[in-house]
Parts: C-alpha cells; sequence; structure tokens
C-alpha cells in the first residue's frame, strides 16, 4: 500500500513539473517575442515610411491636422489653394438629410475615416471649377444617401460659406468617371464609397449640386 501511494505521489509530481515546465517556457518565449517586436518596431517604421515615399498621398498614413487656416492670397482679395494634404478645410451639412461632417484637404482612408476628402486634384469652395469631396457611406457619409434634389448642401470655411442646391443624385461603379470639369462651373459633387456587404457594394453613391450662393468674406 505504502508502495503504491509512492508511485502515484512520483507520478503526479512529474505532472506537476512538466506542467510547470511548460508554463515557465511560455512565459520566457512571450517575453523573448515581446522584445524582438519592440526593438523591431523602429525599423519597422522606418521601413514602411521608406515605402510610402515612392506612393501617392491617397495612399499614405497621413496625420491630420485640424488647424483650420485661410487660404487667402497676401493681398486678402482673392482665393489660392495654399491647404496641405490633410488639413481641415471646413464642414458640410445639409439639414434635410441629417448629413453634418468636417472636409480635410486630400482624399484617403485617413480623411474619410475622421470625415471626408476633398480632392486634391479638384477645386476648393469657392473657386470656378467642381470641388469633389468623398467618404465612406459606413461612417461621417452615411446620411448622404438620404438628399434628394432640390436639398440645399451649405459649406462652412474660415474664409465663406457656400450653398449648393442638389440637382441629381445617382448610384454609379465606383470605377466610373462620374463628372467632368469644364473648368467654368462652380459644383458640388458628393460620392460615398458603399460599404462591400451592402447592396450597393462596388458602387458610390454621388450627390451633384450646383453653387446658389456665397462670396469670400
Amino acid at each position: 500500500m505504502s508502495s503504491g501511494k509512492k508511485k502515484g505521489n512520483r507520478r503526479k509530481s512529474l505532472y506537476e513539473n512538466y506542467f510547470l515546465n511548460m508554463i515557465l517556457y511560455l512565459i520566457a518565449a512571450a517575453a523573448v517575442m515581446i522584445i524582438v517586436i519592440v526593438a523591431a518596431m523602429p525599423k519597422a517604421a522606418e521601413f514602411v515610411h521608406k515605402a510610402e515615399a515612392g506612393l501617392g498621398m491617397s495612399t499614405r498614413h497621413i496625420r491630420l491636422d485640424d488647424s483650420s487656416y485661410n487660404p487667402l492670397s497676401n493681398d486678402g482679395n482673392h482665393l489660392e489653394n495654399g491647404y496641405s494634404y490633410g488639413q481641415l478645410i471646413g464642414n458640410i451639412t445639409c439639414e434635410n438629410a441629417g448629413l453634418n461632417c468636417n472636409v480635410y484637404y486630400g482624399a484617403n482612408r485617413i480623411s474619410m475615416k475622421n470625415g471626408s476628402g476633398l480632392s486634391g486634384n479638384d477645386s476648393i469652395f469657392g473657386l470656378k471649377g467642381i470641388s469633389f469631396v468623398t467618404g465612406y457611406d459606413e461612417t461621417y457619409f452615411y446620411n448622404l444617401k438620404y438628399c434628394e434634389k432640390g436639398d440645399v448642401i451649405t459649406v462652412t470655411t474660415n474664409y465663406g460659406e457656400y450653398s449648393y442646391k442638389v440637382t441629381d443624385t445617382s448610384y454609379i461603379d465606383e470605377n466610373k468617371q462620374a463628372y467632368r470639369d469644364d473648368g467654368e462651373s462652380e459644383c458640388l459633387v458628393l460620392s460615398a464609397v458603399c460599404s462591400d456587404f451592402s447592396e450597393h457594394s462596388g458602387e458610390c453613391f454621388y450627390v451633384f449640386a450646383d453653387r446658389i450662393d456665397g462670396e469670400v468674406n
């Protein structure tokens, strides 16, 4: 009887030592992995920044700047595009649709995640041409689909306020060019990129509007 107890205790001790050693091994492995990851992070970040340098701004991980400023020329009489990529340019509202969204200069995943982005290839608000603004229909442009023909969209900047009247709305394939800038129009085009899980996957909801009021302060 005594011999059986000794064998049982020895077996139990072996199991306990095995699990203890396993736990110690896992803790040590996790500590080594954490040290390696922390040590490698600066190099990884440097590599990412170097890789991004060869890409367009639309794909970079930009830092947003909420210190909006007045892009007036030195004589204070006319506008010029003095915004840098990621800078706050204004706010868009449409009371009937319940739309209220900040607009950053430059449209990419960062500006669209935190509001919407004004295309850097098009006109800023208040200049002749088309101001093209893009956002995600899952976030700040969620209410854009409620805009209807005749609604008034207001764009507020620190250099003026502009009103646009909606002339048309439509779902359009995201790979198609939906508008053409003739250089003379004063239009606003808003585009909400539809979710991949929605019935309009692969499309964008467009709102087209013509400027009806607003001058540079």
